[in-house]
This record gives C-alpha cells, sequence and structure tokens, in this order.
C-alpha cells in the first residue's frame, strides 16, 4: 500500500513541449557557422545580424526566414551568455 501511494505521487515523464525539432537539431552547425560572425564586440548591431541571416541562408538555403532570424537570435543569445 505504501509503495502504491509513492508512485502516484511520483512525477509525470516530462513531454517535449519545444515546438521546432528541425531548429534543434541545427543548432550547433549555425553556432560553428555564426561564431567568427558574431564574435566582433565593436561591430554594428544591424549590419552583424544582416551578415548572420546572410551566412546562415547560404548553409540552411531550405529554411524560411523566420526560422533563420529564430536561429541566430538563439545562438547570439548563447554567445553572449557565455
Amino acid at each position: 500500500m505504501l509503495i502504491a501511494t509513492r508512485m502516484e505521487r511520483a512525477r509525470p515523464v516530462p513531454v517535449e513541449q519545444r515546438k521546432n525539432q528541425r531548429l534543434r537539431e541545427r543548432f550547433d552547425a549555425a553556432m560553428e557557422v555564426l561564431r567568427p560572425v558574431l564574435k566582433h564586440d565593436g561591430d554594428q548591431q544591424g549590419a552583424m545580424y544582416f551578415r548572420a541571416l546572410s551566412k546562415l541562408h547560404r548553409h540552411f538555403p531550405d529554411m524560411s526566414q523566420g526560422e533563420l532570424e529564430a536561429l541566430v537570435v538563439s545562438v547570439t543569445r548563447a554567445l553572449n551568455s557565455r
């Protein structure tokens, strides 16, 4: 009886909540591609963002503009937090 109550209180198995698995699969490759572009601190943010989008578009031509923008933002956040 005691075991059954502990099992009932156990946390449920987490379900993957992230929607776009395709971006997650390409994140590491995008990080390596964008690291040289985004490492310049003194560069203008707009120009750096445009170059990053352009470079990712060349590497991943099948991705939409929205996916590319989301990938650039996530890589930029990851690099800035390190």
